[in-house]
């Protein structure tokens, strides 16, 4: 079983056959849910038998998952999706995924990834120091999970073991008796800063040399606010971003970190979607943008689109046809037209968006930025 990645996204991309299988069934991970899961396959597995009854390549393709649905382990520890992708050139992949909407098929030419293009960006990974001053822990994840890892040697899991017997007696114990003098208090205070600082420095250069430097993920601190400004006036680690979040290392949970991370994905999603929703408004005003779905099956088969935006949960069916250069939208068809797009865009080198409707209401499904 694999889980998705951009090269196993790519190899379905390219898989061109003259019949491919794609099935997704969301499934839920507790016991009683595994007899479901099973029963949703084997239903599904009849409906695609019996309406595609003369496809004597897709009976085989189907006798191998009517196997797999005996399988009940298949079906265990695991919330979210399954998908199957089975091509009649020998291709076969199951693939967990972290989450799909209802139980879907499509028999193609090509598998149906519109749904993955929504879940790449949400797969990219991230690091989290979770820094204080009596604990340095580092996580990594994306937008559906996140684990502790091992931190390197090298990078010190406290101050008083990083800076060791340089470390200020006055950041190790509070200053004696109740009448310290102004001055006294400012050197204490002074001390205590230099502490921090060195101490952020050399957590700052670990953690690029072991983990931004090699691994080049973006970076989110989250730490006490009075750590926020001092350590990223003195970071020089690249791969820092601007969000943070702002919770004790100490006690913060994996449940709580995923939450902030997720808010902050969210938000750069949402940014990015609000960002290409105005640039094609600009573009169209230029005409340089349609969202007239046979001009813009011109342009993805023209390879001339920059940015192709496809409606969420949107189907179209009907044919693309290259040689003649046209779309013949068809409600009896099984083929997905805004599917077939996406994979077209791709392989010519366009950046495909999956916009919500409640952020822009694409009328015929589909709309493109004309490259410049």
């Amino acid at each position: 079983m694999k889980t998705l990645d951009t090269a196993l996204f790519q190899q379905l991309i390219d898989e061109e056959a003259s019949s491919c299988l794609t099935i997704y069934i969301p499934v839920g991970r507790e016991v009683a849910d595994v007899n479901s899961n099973i029963l949703q396959l084997k239903n599904l597995l009849k409906e695609i038998k019996s309406t595609n009854s003369d496809n004597t390549e897709l009976a085989s393709l189907i006798s191998i998952l009517e196997k797999k649905a005996e399988d009940t382990e298949l079906f265990k520890g695991h919330e979210g999706c399954i998908g199957f992708f089975l091509s009649s050139s020998g291709l076969f992949e199951t693939v967990y995924l972290p989450a799909c909407s209802d139980a879907f098929y499509q028999v193609d030419a090509v598998f149906y990834i519109v749904p993955l293009v929504d879940l790449i960006p949400k797969l990219a990974p991230y690091h989290v120091l979770a820094l204080g001053k009596n604990s340095v822990r580092m996580y990594q994840g994306n937008y559906y999970g996140i684990e502790e890892i091992v931190l390197a040697p090298e990078i010190p899991r406290t101050m008083q073991e990083a800076l060791g017997h340089d470390l200020t007696d006055n950041h190790l114990h509070a200053a004696a008796g109740g009448s310290a003098t102004l001055h006294g208090y400012m050197e204490i205070t002074d001390e205590k800063e230099i502490d921090n600082e060195r101490f952020f420095r050399i957590v700052d250069g670990a953690v690029y040399e072991h983990y931004s430097k090699p691994y080049n993920f973006p970076l989110y601190l989250a730490t006490i606010s009075e750590n926020l400004h001092l350590f990223k006036k003195i970071s020089k680690n690249t791969k820092l971003q601007h969000e943070h979040i702002e919770l004790s290392a100490t006690t913060a949970s994996n449940a709580e970190l995923l939450q902030a991370v997720r808010r902050i994905i969210e938000d750069q999603q949402s940014h990015e979607s609000a960002n290409i929703i105005q640039l094609f408004k600009k573009a169209k005003a230029e005409n340089l943008a349609t969202d007239q779905l046979r001009k813009v099956a011109n342009q993805v088969m023209d390879a001339r689109v920059e940015h192709l935006l496809l409606g969420k949960s949107r189907k179209i069916y009907g044919d693309i046809y290259l040689e003649e250069r046209a779309v013949k939208p068809d409600p009896q068809s099984s083929i997905d037209i805004l599917n077939r797009l996406a994979i077209l865009a791709h392989k010519t080198g366009a950046k495909t968006h999956i916009i919500h409707p409640g952020e822009f209401l694409l009328t015929e499904g589909a709309a493109s930025v004309a490259r410049y």
